[in-house]
């Protein structure tokens, strides 16, 4: 069964995906419309030149019918009672009769040439309006449109509408056989029953990506947004899943410290009370220094709670006094020396012959230094050997503690310090903490101006080293 934590981490992966999905569709269909909203614009502009060009073309094509060709080797075609043309064999004559007395007389070859007539229509009916009005011929040859004009043109006019875009005019079979894949092509404009003309718009991708550049980074924006929330999220849920594992560890561990020390005290009470041991002067203040040895570690846990309590509300008040720590250190190893014979540890010290002041609290200190080698014999095997010294050096009391425990891997030697962290054992299962004490020294030396910092490597024990400023009062 997955834990609630990986279910959200599923489902929140899953609607990130969905969304950049979701993004996906959102911005192809938006890639669709500017290109569409962009051919149409460019179909515009393209058909408004070509009828331009031709406009003019057929303006400058236009002749009158007494300057036609010579007659040679062509036979004529009358038409009604007036205009005689040649034409070839295949000629077709076509008429149209416009409004009032203007007539427009097509010849072509092939298809009807219904197009021309919705050009020439028009430009005879602005004709008609003309003082001096004559017969006319409109020649148009087989490319009548001239491409390279036509496409410097066509590419000043984009240029004049803002579309930065090379252009390229062609007809259009020439295009059928050349034309780009990824090109913007235009619907093809016809100039005669037999020749359209069309526009390819090369790197239109360009512009397409500027056009839609609101949406891509409102896109990016939104999803970045939702990967920054579940992540957020994520983390916060693992926090909560540590900190409920810390919690249930440190009750576990809080309830074996509370049970020791009571244990060995109800142990040692009942001896006296039992079996005459208060006959022998030297058990009876053998057990007693038992008795006080494990209530005071439980006062020194009592007080590890409390004053991590404090100092995370930032209540944690320091009477501030000239302190010797070389006396603390002796104090210290002096109320520990039953537990480590019991241990069978081997305590060397060096440096406690000189006093080193500072300006500290002599309660807070003590806790230090009782919980730097109470985590010294905890986290040591069998015989553990532990070096305790103190030196002054640049102006501060340097004092170590240093063992042949276990050893603190590398990467784990800054965590160290923060409050319910307990370093990984592997199968050692009977060393039972709390993850206050070192949390707690940092905090108090912190709070003295000094520093504390551990060096060490697995298998080959730690040496924690703790520098606080001197006193010069």
């Amino acid at each position: 069964m997955k834990s609630p934590l990986s279910l959200a981490r599923i489902l929140s992966v899953s609607s990130i995906v969905l969304l950049v999905a979701l993004q996906v569709v959102w911005l192809r269909s938006a890639w669709r419309d500017a290109k569409d909203e962009l051919t149409r614009t460019i179909n515009i502009i393209f058909r408004e030149v070509v009828f331009a060009q031709q406009d003019s073309l057929l303006r400058k094509s236009i002749q009158p019918a007494d300057s036609l060709f010579p007659l040679a080797g062509r036979r004529m075609i009358r038409l009604r009672d007036s205009l005689r043309l040649p034409s070839r064999s295949d000629t077709v004559v076509h008429y149209f009769n416009s409004r009032e007395d203007v007539r427009v007389e097509i010849f072509a070859s092939g298809k009807a040439p219904d197009s021309l007539s919705k050009i020439l229509v028009p430009l005879a009916q602005k004709l008609k309006e003309s003082p001096a009005r004559k017969r006319f011929i409109i020649r148009l040859g087989p490319d009548s449109l001239n491409v390279d004009s036509l496409t410097n043109k066509f590419q000043s006019e984009l240029t004049t509408a803002g579309f930065q875009l090379s252009a390229v005019v062609r007809r259009q079979d020439a295009v059928l056989q050349t034309m780009n894949q990824s090109a913007l092509v235009t619907g093809p404009v016809p100039i005669n029953p037999h020749m359209a003309y069309v526009a390819q718009i090369n790197h239109s991708d360009g512009l397409l990506v500027r056009k839609i550049m609101p949406q891509i980074l409102f896109s990016v924006f939104l999803t970045a947004l939702t990967i920054i929330a579940f992540y957020l999220l994520n983390r916060t849920l693992s926090r909560q899943q540590r900190l409920m594992e810390v919690k249930n560890d440190l009750i576990s561990n809080i309830s074996h410290e509370l049970k020791t020390p009571i244990a060995t005290v109800s142990v040692a009470l009942e001896a006296l009370r039992q079996f005459n041991v208060l006959q022998d002067p030297d058990k009876t203040k053998t057990y007693l220094s038992i008795a006080q040895t494990e209530l005071s570690r439980l006062a020194l846990l009592t007080d590890n709670v409390l004053r991590t309590a404090l100092a995370d509300e930032g209540r944690l008040q320091l009477v501030m006094e000239p302190v010797d720590l070389a006396q603390v250190v002796t104090h210290v190893t002096t109320s520990l020396q039953l537990l480590m014979e019991n241990r069978k540890a081997i305590l060397t010290t060096d440096g406690l012959h000189q006093p080193a002041m500072v300006h500290g609290s002599l309660t807070h200190l003590t806790s230090v230094v009782f919980n730097l080698l109470d985590n010294a014999l905890k986290y040591s095997p069998e015989n553990p050997r532990i070096t305790v010294s103190l030196a002054s050096s640049n102006g501060h009391a340097v004092l170590s503690v240093q063992d042949n425990g276990i050893g603190i891997p590398e990467d784990l030697q800054e965590k160290v310090f923060e409050k319910f962290f307990r370093v990984p054992h592997g199968d050692v299962h009977d060393t039972h903490g709390h993850g206050l004490g070192l949390h707690f020294v940092s905090t108090v030396v912190r709070q003295h101006g000094g520093t504390v910092r551990v060096i060490s490597k697995p298998g080959q024990g730690s040496q924690f080293i703790i520098q606080i400023p001197l006193f010069r009062g």
